[in-house]
């Protein structure tokens, strides 16, 4: 038993330093055949020679040294050669200085290896080595120099056939920042992990090896991965890939991947050093092709969404498009994360606003950051001709979309189902100011009316040639279902009116000459008031019958008034 001979050097002539280092390295467990010769001091012997099995051996960790638990077999050999074999199952290795947090439990080892001793420097062999632990299953094959000084030289490969991917974190070396660790920790949820290997050659006081000095290279191959990269932003799942670490540097590359319903292409992750500072900086570059709806989600469940008041929430698209994403973290900071993206789309089908109809066959650029969304210039057709339309972000977060274009009187009527629009005929241009913003939501569309006729009684009968500035505003204050809708064409008319989240509506309406005030106020339903020189009654009713039949004779009627 190790630990009664660790207690018997005490009453051996053995010198003190190497007295009080048996006993940091605390040796347990069992020793058989052993054979133990040296010549010279026993701290800094000229030669020495050892045979010995032993069985459930246990050493403590001390100065870089592993600390083992559980291990077995048998080492035969001298100062100039020898040769080891080990055999474990519920083993335990200490490294402290190189692994953490705790120790590593390995359910099996096998290994097999030698020492050579060759001009003055030893050489210490690693024929083959499988294990396994719940996180790992692998093989592994190299040499070590040791040094007098530093921590010598390497040359070490490892493959593993079998891994656990939430446990990568683990196997990274402490020389590795806590920010990098915790960034793996949390960013992979989930992966298959088919293929893994390790390279690591040089002289590991070099390590990382920044000047190319030696080679460091941990490559793992993963499938069916699920990656957290940035918090607030959406997880992609569906990897399959590589995660590379070479060097001082750390890589990830998705050839393949899906965030919601989107497809991506050739994303790269990339860490160039992982101790730069003041923080390391991850680059995740990419494109992504898919349904422009699952792209608006994209935008709606990331930080995006918050500087821009939720302004896609609302939006309906259809039809597909392709995203160019960059996006810039600093790992000890990742608030500061800047992202860039473009999303460019064709032949889509999109409802910017309920107020308004969709956006058919449209096409452009959608550009956006971590705190802007803007499109530079896109086109589509909406009532029945093509339209421009552009949009950029306001220091306060607001959304501002202006467009142009012309308008069909039947697409009009078409679009709103107000019988009065079938009284047009034509074509005319408008524009529109469109702003969405933690405020609410506000569209004033605005035109000359050239163009249209209008076939209603005086005072709004026009001929297709007549030029009659209007005015259309709707707006609606954040978290109400609420909405004021105000109209002014020409002198002729002015309406304020309010419509609830019931669709009832109260207010007034000015027309005529009256329309140069304010329209009346109401509490309940809608007050009309007119200055007008004719009126023809007739006319208007036979209007009103075509728009809705009024009621019979008996029924309540509507009283009108006025003077001329």
């Amino acid at each position: 038993e190790l630990a009664t001979l660790v207690a018997l050097a005490a009453h051996l002539p053995l010198d003190a330093g190497l007295r009080s280092r048996l006993a940091a390295l605390a040796p347990r467990g069992r020793v058989e055949g052993l054979r133990l010769a040296w010549k010279g001091e026993p701290a800094a012997p000229e030669h020495w020679a050892l045979t010995a099995s032993f069985a459930g051996l246990g050493l403590a960790a001390q100065d870089g040294l592993p600390g083992v638990t559980g291990l077995s077999g048998s080492v035969d050999g001298d100062r100039q050669r020898g040769r080891f074999r080990l055999a474990a199952a519920d083993m335990r290795i200490d490294l402290p200085a190189v692994f953490d947090p705790g120790p590593l439990d390995f359910s099996r080892l096998q290994a097999q290896g030698g020492w050579q001793r060759a001009e003055g420097r030893l050489a210490i062999v690693l024929d083959e080595a499988a294990f396994e632990n719940a996180d790992a299953a692998g093989t592994a094959a190299g040499r070590y120099w040791p040094a007098t000084t530093g921590a010598g030289e390497i040359d070490l490969q490892a493959r593993l056939t079998r891994a656990e991917s939430t446990a990568v974190w683990r196997y990274v070396p402490r020389a590795v920042n806590d920010d990098t660790r915790d960034w793996l920790r949390r960013g992979i949820r989930s992966a298959k992990v088919p293929e893994a290997r390790l390279e690591l050659r040089g002289a590991l006081d070099d390590f990382p090896f920044r000047a190319g000095q030696g080679r460091f290279l941990v490559s793992v191959q993963v499938a069916d991965a699920a990656l957290d990269y940035a918090p607030g932003w959406p997880g992609i799942e569906g990897i399959d890939g590589e995660v590379r670490f070479e060097g001082p540097g750390l890589r990830i590359l998705v050839p393949r991947g899906r965030i919601f319903g989107v497809d991506l292409v050739d994303v790269v992750a990339e860490v160039p050093d992982l101790d730069q500072l003041p923080s390391e900086i991850m680059t995740i570059t990419g494109r992504a092709r898919g349904p422009t709806a699952e792209f608006l989600r994209f935008v709606s469940a990331s930080p995006v969404s918050r500087r821009i008041d939720g302004f896609t929430d609302g939006m309906v698209a259809e039809g597909r498009g392709e995203l160019e994403l960059e996006l810039v973290m600093p790992l000890r900071a990742t608030i500061d994360s800047r992202v860039q993206g473009e999303y460019r789309f064709a032949d889509n089908r999109i409802a910017l606003l309920e107020a308004l109809p969709p956006l058919e066959a449209a096409r452009g650029r959608l550009r956006f950051t971590a705190d802007t969304l803007s499109i530079p210039e896109a086109q589509a057709r909406l009532f029945g001709n093509p339209l421009r339309l552009s949009a950029q972000t306001g220091e306060d977060g607001t959304v501002r979309f202006r467009a142009a274009g012309r308008a069909d009187a039947a697409a009009l009527a078409a679009a709103w189902e107000v019988p009065l629009l079938d009284e047009l005929a034509g074509t005319a241009e408008w524009s529109a100011d469109i702003r969405v913003g933690r405020r609410g939501t506000r569209v004033e569309i605005a035109s000359d009316l050239a163009g249209f006729a209008c076939s209603l009684p005086p005072p709004f009968g026009k001929s297709a040639a007549e030029g009659w500035p209007a005015r259309l505003a709707f707006e609606r204050p954040a978290g109400s279902q609420d909405a004021r809708i105000t109209l002014a064409i020409d002198d002729r008319l002015r309406a304020e009116l309010l419509r609830s989240a019931g669709g009832v509506v109260r207010g007034g309406v000015a027309l005529g000459r009256a329309s140069a005030d304010a329209p009346p106020g109401s509490e309940a339903g809608v007050r009309v008031a007119a200055v007008l020189d004719r009126l023809d009654l007739d006319a208007w009713r036979a209007v009103l019958e075509r728009a809705a039949p009024l009621p019979a004779a008996g029924a309540e009627e509507a009283a009108v008034a006025g003077d001329g």
